[in-house]
């Protein structure tokens, strides 16, 4: 290294006042790397030990970083730093938004203006190689001739040969597939599709170790590995969330569609600055630069590149430079739950970690930027000892559970009432104590049997070894009941094929789910808190839907009350329908009557109405007129219109047996 010495200090000297251009060559890098690190290091300090960043949409505040990195530097550093002022750095000229050459050799991105603040930070100069792969800018950097790796993820991997500092940005991961194809619905149905990622990036090493025999296809870019799934040569793609939305907005690709979010367990996708392994100093160094800069210096970065409305953005939650820190030192965390829970949680045929609870342990990775190692068991027991014995640091659990004195819980993101299920000839029930004399089946150590024992100690209740279990013994009528959440219920009824078994009422208990925290994780409680608190009801209509056959709410049998509803619409209906037709009955009548009455009181015949004993009661103006009667006035017999008695007693008889008199003259 001193004949490099020598020519950079040689290309100090004869470049003062003048500009000099090195083109970022492969083939300079091949036939001498030091020669072409050493090149580019000249051109930085010809430049005035700056490098010409863009300064694209972002300009960072001056002076206060610097002061707040350096206060925090120790003595060895700050020695360390003054004889190190240069720091070469290989970064993508093509990985947008984060990484980015343009035709006049600026670098612009989010990264680069991370890079510009920890320059002002340090009072230091990135010299930016952007011409190498990654493959070749590890050789390099293992050479000595390069000194940081920009943009990268760790790996237990490249632990062995780098040194990763603090992640300055964790962009999600997210599965991308051919238009023509299924959605991807995990990472092993991804290993099963024609599928293309970057070479040597962390995907690809993690491919290579999980799924050797996957059908991978390797190109150098993200931009490569984009064009081949448009065109349908691939079926899908793995990679980072923002850069693919990124070339797929700016190329118009339409043939592409997002498949959801990508989980690699044991994986935490952050971008990081990788340092050469002799260089520890220099690691410390730079976080102490991360950790200087204020979240509104890094909120500026982030919206100026990303926007206000970018899903990466919006759906993670502002946390503190010490809580970084502090998830970045236990991190990833071990998990456990109940492997036999569904729809809150289980393992599939294919041994992967699904349900309710699963959907939400995978949002609280996004919203935080952390990962859970998912520890799978054969049992509930075998969980709930890890969680005992420290092997693991969280678990799901509801938070009436008889654990509350071992583990500090979240607050509750699901709760489901218990229900009670019988057969289906079974009618409503109001209350626990209407079925007393009957008997209650309920599951072993489900947290909220407990309060039901407390208070109905008097109920006959038989204890089964799951939900299934327990529908299966109302089915079969080994017992009378069932009291388990409705969520399982459902689930459990229409998976186990049991249709001779419904939900007939609704108790006074409810289950919440929570996560439960082992004491010495108690920091971890407030921050999984704060990423329950920012998932949106749609999210939790989503997976409450997802994870439910049917909206079920407590049932009645309305059978005889649809009937007797039917009924009464069809009474209602038949007594309105004559209703109406008496009301144009009526309407007829009087019309006719109205008729009558006119030719009664115009006829000039007398027309007299009595009663059997031949008392007037109505008579026509004729009949008035003709017995001397006034207008209103009514009286007098028919017997006085008949001076022969005889006659007049038949007129009475005949008005008797006929209610009438006819032609009587």
């Amino acid at each position: 290294m001193t004949g490099g010495f020598s020519l950079l200090s040689l290309l100090k000297l004869r470049l003062r006042g003048l500009r000099l251009w090195v083109r970022s060559s492969p083939l300079l890098w091949r036939c001498s790397p030091t020669l072409f690190v050493l090149l580019l290091s000249a051109q930085a300090h010809a430049q005035s030990g700056n490098y010409d960043f863009s300064h694209g949409p972002f300009v960072a505040p001056t002076g206060s970083i610097n002061e707040r990195a350096l206060s925090t530097l120790t003595k060895e550093e700050r020695a360390w730093l003054a004889e190190h002022p240069v720091i070469r750095i290989a970064v993508e000229d093509n990985w947008p938004p984060f990484e980015m050459v343009d035709s006049q050799g600026k670098l612009t991105g989010l990264s680069a203006d991370y890079y510009r603040l920890i320059e002002r930070a340090l009072g230091i100069s990135f010299s930016v190689v952007s011409s190498l792969s990654w493959s070749d800018s590890v050789a390099a950097l293992k050479q000595g001739d390069i000194d940081v790796l920009g943009s990268a993820v760790q790996t237990p991997e490249r632990d062995a040969y780098l040194n990763f500092t603090l992640p300055f940005f964790s962009p999600p991961q997210a599965y991308f597939r051919h238009a023509g194809t299924p959605f991807i619905q995990s990472m092993e149905d991804f290993a099963k599709r024609r599928i293309v990622v970057e070479r040597a990036f962390f995907i690809d090493d993690y491919l290579r170790e999980h799924y050797p025999d996957a059908d991978v296809t390797r190109v150098d870019t993200a931009e490569q590995a984009l064009a081949l799934l448009n065109r349908g040569e691939v079926e899908a793609y793995l990679g980072s969330e923002t850069v693919a939305n990124w070339l797929i907005e700016q190329n118009d690709w339409r043939q592409i569609q997002a498949s959801g979010m990508a989980h690699l367990p044991g994986v935490d996708s952050g971008l990081r600055l990788a340092v050469r392994k002799d260089w520890p100093l220099l690691r410390s160094i730079l976080n102490k630069a991360l950790l200087a800069a204020s979240n509104d210096e890094k909120s500026l970065i982030r919206r100026a590149w990303l926007g206000t409305t970018s899903l990466a953005l919006s759906n993670r939650i502002d946390i503190t430079d010490a809580e970084r820190a502090w998830l970045e030192e236990h991190s990833p965390f071990a998990f456990v739950g109940d492997p036999n829970w569904l729809p809150y949680e289980g393992f599939d045929d294919e041994g992967r970690y699904i349900g309710l609870v699963a959907d939400y342990l995978n949002l609280i990775e996004e919203r935080l930027g952390i990962r859970f190692t998912r520890v799978p068991t054969a049992t509930w027991a075998e969980s709930t000892e890890m969680i005992r014995s420290g092997e693991a640091a969280v678990i799901s659990e509801s938070t009436d559970s008889f654990l509350s004195d071992q583990i500090q819980f979240t607050t509750s993101y699901n709760q489901s009432p218990v229900v009670i299920s019988m057969r289906n000839d079974q009618d409503f029930v109001q209350r626990l104590t209407d079925i007393a004399d009957q008997r209650i089946a309920v599951v072993a150590g489900y947290g909220y049997v407990s309060r039901i024992y407390k208070q109905y100690p008097d109920l006959d209740f038989v204890e089964v070894e799951s939900v299934r279990a327990g529908l299966e013994a109302v089915s079969t009528g080994k017992v009378d009941a069932l009291l388990a959440t409705l969520a399982q219920s459902t689930y459990q009824s229409r998976r186990s094929g049991i249709n001779n078994v419904r939900i007939v009422g609704q108790t006074e208990f409810v289950t919440r789910l929570a996560l439960g925290v082992k004491p010495e994780y108690a920091k971890l409680v407030p921050l999984l808190n704060r990423a329950i608190a920012s998932i949106s009801d749609t999210e939790r209509a989503r997976i409450s839907e997802r994870w439910s056959d049917v909206d079920f709410a407590p049932q009645q049998d309305y059978t005889l009350l649809i009937q007797l509803a039917l009924l009464s619409a069809l009474i209602f209906g038949i007594v309105v329908y004559w209703n109406r037709l008496l009301h144009k009955e009526v309407a007829r009548r009087q019309q006719a009557e109205a008729q009558v009455r006119s030719i009664i009181d115009t006829i000039p015949v007398q027309i007299i109405v009595s009663d059997h004993d031949g008392n007037i009661l109505v008579a026509n103006p004729r009949a008035r007129v003709d017995a001397g009667m006034g207008e209103g006035e009514l009286s007098g017999n028919t017997r006085e219109y008949y001076d022969n008695s005889e006659e007049r007693q038949q007129v009475l008889a005949e008005l008797r047996a006929n209610g009438r008199v006819d032609n009587r003259i």
